[in-house]
């Protein structure tokens, strides 16, 4: 979701940079970028066991979610070529499901921003499986829940832990190269592309 359906990595990075700057710590591009598309609760786990925190990730995770939840109220930034990619992918004869790391509040909250509650069929948050990406549990979960095999799904994902989530999966991938995601190692992805409104074509050809 985060990265895909919208470009708010810049603001997950802000509302991190702030959390944790609270405590003394400054993070930098490339711890953020390590932890994009993961979890927010084993990023916080190892963020707070890293630098000594003594707050419980609980509190830690709070904090960040109320200053990134203000920021959503204010705005909710669409990737660049999302209508034109939902116009497309709504005329192929296909089951959609959002499998996002973020929590359960957030994926609503954009959701019903953008009001796309109803676009998808299945939709599995963070907080909602055990275990996080860069596992492939959450993309297992939602094919479950479309009643599809894995390896009829394709997945589009801006994240190096997304894609290796989906591929270990057995999922198709298309890596999709965001710049606000930093730079991430989509290499294991089937097609990589810097444009969403490539998107309709390419999964056309990978489902051909």
């Amino acid at each position: 979701m985060d990265g895909v359906l919208v470009d708010s990595e810049p603001q997950h990075n802000a509302a991190d940079y702030q959390t944790f700057k609270q405590f003394g710590v400054t993070l930098t591009d490339e711890i953020l970028e390590g932890f994009c598309g993961m979890d927010i609760v084993v990023s916080f786990t190892r963020m707070k066991e890293k630098f000594g925190i003594q707050v419980p990730v609980e509190e830690l995770i709070s904090m960040k979610n109320d200053l990134f939840k203000a920021e959503l109220h204010r705005k909710i930034p669409k990737v660049d070529g999302l209508d034109e990619m939902i116009k497309e992918i709504s005329g192929l004869s296909l089951s959609r499901a959002l499998a996002s790391s973020s929590g359960r509040d957030i994926v609503d909250t954009v959701l019903n921003g953008l009001r796309l509650r109803d676009w998808f069929e299945v939709t599995v948050a963070g907080d909602e499986v055990v275990q996080a990406k860069p596992n492939p549990a959450i993309f297992l979960k939602a094919a479950e829940l479309l009643k599809v095999e894995a390896s009829s799904c394709v997945v589009i994902e801006d994240s190096k832990n997304g894609v290796s989530a989906a591929k270990d999966a057995g999922m198709r991938v298309i890596g999709f190269r965001n710049p606000s995601s930093g730079n991430q190692d989509l290499s294991r992805a089937d097609v990589v592309t810097d444009s969403f409104r490539t998107i309709p074509r390419i999964i056309r050809g990978l489902l051909e």
